[in-house]
């Protein structure tokens, strides 16, 4: 599934199609309170990055953004609150942030064994 496919479907059928193919979820919560090395995440969180496999995150609680490159290197800001499903397609530059609420519970899912080391943007 792509971000574009994934956006025009209902999310009943996105939830089909991911979930069938999907490995048993993980779960993250980015806040102060309960991520260990809170600042040092966060900042690496937001530094523009990309995987080699893509990224699927169900949003549970809170809200934040995900910052998406367009076809013209431009930033897209996608805002996430809860029931949001984000499929960020392999190789795709983007980089996360919380709002002003600091808080954001999220399920993610993946396909077999994710590489989700982040591969860094060298600066322009």
């Amino acid at each position: 599934l792509s971000l574009s496919v994934c956006l025009s479907l209902s999310v009943a059928l996105c939830h089909s199609l991911l979930f069938s193919r999907v490995s048993l979820p993980g779960q993250i919560i980015v806040s102060p309170e309960k991520l260990p090395n809170y600042e040092e995440k966060i900042k690496g969180f937001f530094k523009e990055h990309l995987h080699e496999d893509e990224e699927i995150r169900y949003i549970v609680e809170g809200s934040g953004y995900f910052d998406v490159r367009d076809q013209e290197d431009q930033w897209i800001r996608i805002a996430m609150e809860p029931s949001d499903l984000i499929v960020l397609p392999e190789r795709i530059y983007h980089r996360f942030t919380l709002d002003e609420k600091n808080y954001i519970k999220a399920k993610r899912l993946f396909k077999d064994d994710p590489k989700w080391t982040p591969i860094y943007r060298e600066e322009k």
